[in-house]
């Protein structure tokens, strides 16, 4: 199956797209086609499986460390908060 580039610059023809066909650059013009790089689905569908499955897997102890941070960086801006007065309010004798 052979598809066309339309002459707009950097449009690629909807045929090019779903049948994966890149034309070459022999005939002597470049196209935007020319600097595509396909990946083939299935491994492009594994890699996306594998990282939607690290990323469930991880969630659990990102939702953990969010929970553990919270209460540290509460008192940490609390504690500057409170430093910040001291030092701004003189000193009565």
């Amino acid at each position: 199956m052979k598809s066309t580039i339309s002459h707009k610059a950097g449009f690629l023809a909807p045929a090019i797209l779903h049948t994966g066909f890149v034309p070459s650059s022999g005939a002597g013009h470049v196209t935007s086609a020319d600097t595509v790089r396909t990946m083939p689905k299935a491994t492009h569908a594994g890699k996306t499986t594998a990282r939607n499955i690290a990323l469930f897997l991880a969630a659990p102890f990102i939702g953990l460390a969010y929970i553990v941070a919270l209460p540290v960086v509460g008192f940490a801006m609390i504690a500057r908060i409170a430093v910040r007065a001291a030092l701004a309010t003189p000193a009565t004798a």
